[in-house]
């Protein structure tokens, strides 16, 4: 997610290498908030948000201070902290309560990763997130879902927060897509209603050398590591890059069908209406 730097008076993006576990920093050529709107050319700045994680969220700020979500786990995320503005550094912050959801349903492994975080009028905040489900239907997954979450505070993301959202057409009909993976964040509408678009791909008719049966998508697949899917059982240590940024836990999920060998991916849309307790 793109986010603006008030100081430098520029839109950022944060990117994480996957294979060494570090971030990056990618910033934008025209200055001012309306600069996304000209065509930009992005160049790496020597900013580096954090260190030993698997993705990393945007910025947002709590209480004068900077906060993201890092995947201090393979598919489990933590807040962590900068008191040096949006651009970081970060340091993690183990002890706080961010599950946002239960991350397991009978008969189903579930993990979590990329959450995006939007402030909200309410003066809450709400997270959008991938809600990791193993693979897509050959590898046995339900219909899919995003996840979403919110914090009256955005420090405290308690698990009975948290839902999942299916991308499901409303009022049923053809589903274009069984594997659903990174969200954006909620774009308000007139109506009360927020707006979130998603990667997500068919799996169901997949080949091994083509990735989908149906085009247009866009090819993004990128062979990992061969130390990245080299895990161990869901009771023993996660080793290989994983293990290196100090993961403790059950394996991941197995690779998405054709990753490495095609990943074709499409883009889809989704109208959300978020529900609170009264009380809350």
């Amino acid at each position: 997610m793109p986010w603006f730097d008030t100081a430098a008076r520029r839109w950022k993006i944060f990117y994480c290498n996957e294979t060494d576990g570090t971030t990056r920093t990618a910033v934008a050529s025209n200055e001012g908030m309306d600069s996304l709107s000209h065509p930009n050319s992005w160049t790496w700045s020597d900013e580096q948000p954090s260190q030993k994680t698997y993705s990393i969220s945007n910025p947002f700020e709590v209480g004068g201070k900077s906060y993201v979500f890092l995947d201090y786990r393979l598919f489990a995320v933590s807040l962590a902290v900068s008191d040096t503005g949006p651009a970081g550094p970060y340091t993690l912050l183990p002890d706080s309560n961010t599950p946002l959801i239960n991350r397991t349903e009978p008969g189903n492994r579930s993990w979590i990763e990329n959450p995006i975080v939007t402030p909200l009028p309410s003066k809450r905040f709400a997270a959008m997130f991938d809600w990791v489900q193993g693979g897509g239907q050959p590898a046995g997954s339900p219909l899919p879902y995003l996840g979403f979450a919110w914090s009256p505070t955005g420090l405290d993301w308690p698990a009975e927060n948290g839902e999942l959202v299916s991308v499901e057409p409303a009022g049923g009909g053809k589903i274009w897509s069984d594997l659903v993976r990174t969200p954006t964040a909620l774009i308000p509408e007139e109506d009360g209603s927020f707006t979130v678009f998603y990667a997500a791909r068919d799996t169901r008719n997949a080949s091994s050398r083509t990735g989908n049966a149906t085009q247009p998508y866009t090819n993004c697949s990128v062979p990992p590591a061969e130390a990245e899917t080299e895990m161990e059982t869901e009771t023993e240590r996660v080793v290989g890059a994983a293990g290196a940024r100090g993961g403790e836990g059950s394996a991941p999920p197995p690779p998405p069908p054709g990753w490495g060998d095609g990943c074709f991916w499409g883009l889809g849309k989704l109208t959300h209406r978020l529900s609170f307790p009264k009380d809350a």
